[in-house]
């Protein structure tokens, strides 16, 4: 007998027109109530009703008290804290669209249906988390579910992009100044040190034009890009909008203290409505996205349904299968008139075409050329004439390689033609010593060009792979990375936390050292926790503060954040940033009792230094004092490392089993001396870091099936966190070329070892007085 099918889950059913139920009061309880521990997951035993809100949660949240001007330095703890009702309304913004059954014609798993009383019974596990269910049933539920997110961010994304184009003011000081021209570049002296400090704030744009949610989430990944949001801003004359950041006070203002609902004024609704000719809701939108085919002479629109022929199609549903739709991997649509299939590589050649011809007719720089290492506008002394490495690309690409890129990319004529084909055209005039040599002004006959300047053309390759939006960078990718980290802070749970604003005072202290560690040692990469890294984000939501803050701390950079950093080099980062931390503030920098942290103390502490009672060694040993409060019993609810932009090559495969090993050594110490000191050893878990860490990187695969996911291999060359040693090419140490660079690398090494004598005199006082 032929058994009745059903959907594997159990969500609720899609409105008309994909209307959102975001914009409406949630009937869940996952609004009012403590969210889970770190790990997601639920005790044995423990009841499915969850607890009701503290009775003093809304009042405490009523005591926000935010200045609408951004302070100078680091950010303020209320906007920390508003930073976390942001999250909190992001994070149920995705619980809604997830559990949205039939959202975009995603297909969902089935299953056979067994009689009646068996339905209800399934229905019940799935309603609790499928406890119950094995695990490549409940794999195949987030497939579809993570898919549904992904496709609803790729709609967000376009509706921002429409946003900053039609509606974002393009205004620098007050006037509409235009884009950054390569021209500025190279005769404006004062560009290096004036270009963060040009716009002014729109003081009058807020709240009125407050955008919906979806389209705020975007922004907000966009700004935690700072060097790629600050080149963003200048290529399109917005500095205005730049030096505004994101509108704390208004935005806290709209988010219920209950619910975290966001909303706004009537009249905010209809100004978005009317200027970007969009719905205020993003499911509101039409269902299909209208194109421009990229082939025809002309102008020939289609019509594509943003996903299409997605998800569990088959009936045995075997196997996930990522679509062809607008925001699908394996995009395809056959244009009408000229009979060609539309891809995705199509509209990543058209948009790089787009932006040469902005540079032969505006002269505005492709992107990547305008920062240099520093992150800031080149700096061009009386002492040389010649164009700054940082711009060779544009200047060279501009002067003549136009022509060959040009016709080498028609789409008219070889429908083929990729951002591969772009690669070959430059490597082949690069390795060509004649077609290589450029004129730079001032510079004679032509010269071939240098190291420095052949990275220019990576790193503004890098702002075209994987991406066709009209930014610096695939910003769908970007919010799916930021989902991560925004699980991390619901599951956390300061927001519910009484000790709510002394925990929001003390982690930006910890963000105020940790930006001193960067300073301190330039040529390293430091990696922060989680409750340093929300201060982190808080502060880069307001870019011209931040911008000021950290080329007045660390020597002239704008530090950037980057959002893809290899998974070994990440690990082996935290370990050396937890060491130098504890040494230098005498302070746990992890305050996290997993195992692995556990591990990671255990192995920069030396038993000389517990001899002794150095600095690694005594903050260590406070986590575990009976008067350490602030330590949660639970190991998963500290402060954790902040891994959301872990990426995984192939190098990260083989460096596992040796770091495995290591970390392995580390936690049998660390047990050791919890059984000493009369604890309980940090339970082992079963991978090998922390279990976030890999669930991430398994969600991030999943997430790739809705939308092409670039990996490092298309990352830029600003790897890491370092910054004034940090050669483009993503080298630590003096390169050679510029004399500026070495002596910024000699004054930062001088600090280092100024700060280690000043570690060793302490700890010599420390010594003698005992």
């Amino acid at each position: 007998m032929t058994l009745l099918k059903k959907p594997l889950e159990n969500d609720r059913s899609p409105r008309d027109s994909f209307v959102s139920t975001a914009s409406h009061s949630r009937s869940t309880s996952s609004a009012q109530a403590p969210p889970p521990a770190y790990d997601g997951q639920q005790e044995a035993g423990s009841s499915n009703v969850e607890p009701a809100l503290p009775s003093d949660f809304t009042a405490r949240l009523e005591s926000l008290t935010i200045d609408p001007l951004p302070r100078q330095g680091v950010p303020a703890p209320h906007e920390c804290i508003a930073h976390l009702k942001l999250l909190e309304a992001f994070h149920n913004l995705r619980q809604d669209i997830e559990s949205t059954h039939g959202l975009f014609g995603i297909a969902s798993p089935t299953i056979p249906s067994p009689p009646t009383s068996h339905e209800e019974a399934l229905e019940q596990k799935i309603e609790t988390k499928h406890d119950d269910l094995d695990e490549g049933a409940e794999h195949k539920i987030k497939q579809v579910r993570e898919k549904r997110w992904a496709v609803y961010v790729s709609r967000a994304v376009e509706r921002y992009e429409k946003w900053f184009a039609d509606c974002v003011p393009k205004l620098t000081a007050g006037k509409s100044k235009g884009p950054l021209t390569g021209h500025a570049l190279l005769e404006e002296p004062m560009l290096h040190e004036a270009a963060g400090l040009m716009g002014e704030r729109l003081n009058d744009f807020f709240p009125a034009n407050l955008p919906p949610l979806d389209v705020l989430m975007v922004w907000h990944s966009h700004t935690l890009n700072p060097r790629i949001f600050f080149e963003d801003c200048l290529r399109y004359g917005a500095m205005d909008f730049w030096a505004t950041g994101l509108p704390w006070a208004s935005i806290n203002a709209c988010i219920d203290n209950t619910t975290f609902e966001y909303d706004v004024d009537g009249l905010v609704k209809a100004a978005w409505i009317s200027s970007s000719g969009l719905s205020w809701d993003n499911l509101d939108d039409p269902p299909e996205r209208r194109l421009r085919c990229p082939c025809c002479t002309q102008a020939t629109f289609l019509s594509v349904p943003w996903s299409r022929n997605a998800g569990f199609r088959c009936s045995s549903g075997a196997s996930f299968v990522p679509g062809d739709g607008y925001a699908d991997r394996d995009f395809a649509e056959q244009c009408p008139n000229c009979k060609r299939t539309i891809t995705c590589d199509m509209l990543q050649v058209h948009r790089f075409r787009q932006d040469i011809s902005r540079l032969l007719m505006e002269d505005v720089p492709l992107g990547g050329t305008i920062l240099d290492h520093q992150g800031r506008p080149p700096c061009r002394t009386s002492r040389t004439q010649l164009s700054p490495p940082t711009l060779f690309a544009s200047v060279w690409i501009k002067d003549g390689v136009h022509v060959k890129l040009l016709k080498a990319t028609d789409l008219r004529r070889d429908h083929s033609a990729n951002l591969d084909t772009v690669r070959l055209v430059l490597e082949e005039v690069l390795s060509d010593r004649k077609l290589g040599s450029t004129r730079r002004k001032g510079s004679g006959p032509g010269h071939t060009p240098t190291v420095r300047e052949r990275v220019s053309v990576r790193r503004m390759m890098s702002r075209y792979w994987d991406n066709r939006s009209i930014f610096g960078i695939d910003l769908v990718g970007a919010v799916v990375r930021q989902g991560t980290f925004i699980e991390k802070m619901h599951n956390i749970g300061w927001l519910f936390s009484p000790a709510l604003y002394s925990t929001a005072a003390r982690l930006v202290t910890k963000y105020s050292n940790f930006f001193k560690i960067m300073a301190l040692f330039p040529s390293e990469m430091a990696v922060p926790t989680l409750d340093v890294d929300l201060a982190w984000h808080t502060h880069q939501t307001s870019p011209s503060s931040y911008y000021s803050y950290s080329v007045a701390t660390c020597h002239g950079v704008f530090i950037d954040h980057d959002d893809k950093v290899e998974e070994a080099k990440l690990d082996e980062s935290f370990e050396w940033t937890s060491k130098i931390y504890q040494r230098i503030f005498r302070q746990p920098y992890s305050e996290c009792t997993c195992w692995y942290c556990e591990a990671v103390r255990e192995s920069h502490t030396s038993s000389l230094s517990r001899l002794f009672k150095m600095g690694n060694a005594t903050a260590s040993a406070s986590l575990h004092n009976d008067d350490a409060a602030a330590t949660s019993d639970d190991p998963h609810a500290g402060p954790h490392i902040s891994s959301h932009n872990s990426v995984r090559t192939n190098n990260s495969f083989a460096w596992s089993a040796a770091r495995r090993a290591h970390l392995e050594k580390a936690y049998a110490a660390a047990v050791r001396r919890a059984k000493k000191d009369g604890r309980a050893p940090p339970e082992r878990e079963k991978y090998y870091v922390a279990k976030g860490r890999e669930l991430d990187e398994k969600k991030n695969r999943e997430a790739a099936g809705g939308y092409y996911y670039p990996y490092a291999a298309a990352c830029a060359p600003f790897v890491g966190y370092a910054y004034a040693g940090a050669y483009p090419l993503g080298a630590a140490g003096y390169a050679g070329g510029d004399p500026g660079d070495f002596l910024t690398v000699l004054c930062a090494y001088n600090l280092r070892l100024h700060s280690l004598f000043l570690f060793w005199h302490e700890n010599r006082q420390h010594h003698l007085r005992a």
